[in-house]
């Protein structure tokens, strides 16, 4: 954290307890008081461990693993390492959580990595989700249902777990119904090795905070990122109430958004200048050297920005394989961390480009 800390930057070491946004207030968990004119909240979300029966207990037992967390996210290849035989099971919730693609993600470099080590043939794998689809948009789906299935990976939708048994190794699913609600139907699975993505939600400051919606997001306008009762609170990332997919993407197209618009408030201007359009990303990696990007924004659009090289971003290229492994990293630190966010600003160029153009077109008679 150090290292990106901007220097003319007041650090406060200490987490946000409360909110009073009608004193314009923030109390800090060391019981500190700090006043503001202006507030960004970007505090995330976090996983809800214990929304699973017997998750917690049974997770790093050398079998059942997690990407989602910082300490047992480097458990997961240790137990890859360790599977001869048996059945890997990959798992999705229900509900918001960040990164959609990242429980996918998970189960496709594992099954890759399988193949490429001979195991592949006394492993079978299995993910399961409790969508009725295996991801929500048809442009990128289609590929991806054709690639589980040529890779013979087992795919249970409507399927939610419930339960881990760590004992006998074994995971209770909820059966779901069409509205994405149990249906009282149980199966159970057994498992060598089990990968969760666990339930999410907002962290309990902000949920029970002024500046949530009844779901605990932060309520901000999904254009302007602008609170929707306290004009001089923005909310960004993965705590904020939108509708698009909570990806590092998109919190780079909301921050670019979120600068402009505050810029105009705190000169005077209104706070809509600039108007977001959902835009989320998810660098889909399949196996070693291919990924899909996946661009899209509200309602599924799709907003792709390699199109125009010529690039199929419905399938599986090793030109994204780069862009995610080496670009995107190189980036991150290198110019998003310092306010600039390179495929916004191009799409923002193109876009004024486009505007420059239609407005030389004469008008018809």
């Amino acid at each position: 954290m150090a290292d990106v800390m901007p220097a003319n930057v007041d650090w406060v070491k200490a987490a946000a307890a409360e909110f009073d946004p009608d004193n314009n207030k923030i109390t800090t968990a060391d019981g500190r008081s700090i006043k503001y004119e202006y507030l960004v909240v970007a505090t995330g979300m976090q996983p809800k461990w214990a929304k699973v029966k017997g998750l917690k207990e049974a997770l790093g037992d050398g079998r059942v693993v997690s990407n989602m967390a910082f300490k047992t996210a480097p458990l997961t290849f240790k137990a890859l390492q360790n599977l001869k035989e048996g059945r890997a099971v990959f798992t999705m919730p229900s509900g918001i959580i960040k990164c959609p693609g990242a429980g996918q993600k998970a189960c496709y470099i594992s099954e890759d990595y399988l193949r490429r080590q001979g195991r592949r043939d006394k492993v079978s794998v299995s993910f399961c989700t409790p969508a009725e689809r295996i991801f929500g948009i048809p442009r990128y789906a289609a590929t991806i249902e054709s690639l589980v299935e040529e890779r013979g990976i087992d795919v249970h939708l409507k399927t939610e777990l419930a339960e881990v048994r760590g004992a006998s190794q074994e995971a209770v699913f909820n059966l779901m119904g069409p509205d994405c609600r149990p249906t009282g139907e149980q199966t159970v699975m057994r498992y060598d090795m089990l990968h969760v993505t666990p339930p999410q939600g907002p962290i309990e400051v902000v949920a029970k905070s002024p500046l949530a919606n009844a779901q605990g997001y932060v309520a901000i306008d999904k254009e302007t990122m602008q609170h929707t009762q306290f004009p001089n609170v923005f909310g960004i990332g993965d705590c904020a109430a939108l509708p698009t997919s909570k990806t590092a993407a998109a919190a780079a197209a909301e921050f670019l958004v979120l600068r402009d618009n505050m810029d105009s408030l705190m000169a005077g201007g209104p706070a809509d200048v600039a108007k977001y359009d959902g835009y989320a990303s998810c660098p889909l990696v399949t196996k070693e050297g291919a990924v899909m990007m996946m661009e899209f924004g509200y309602g599924g659009k799709i907003l792709e920005t390699f199109t125009p090289f010529g690039i199929d971003q419905s399938k599986e290229t090793f030109p994204m394989w780069l862009v995610k492994a080496e670009l995107l990293p190189w980036a991150y630190w290198n110019m998003m961390m310092r306010g600039y966010v390179p495929w916004g600003e191009y799409k923002r160029a193109k876009e004024r480009v486009a505007e420059a153009l239609a407005a030389l077109k004469p008008t018809p008679a």
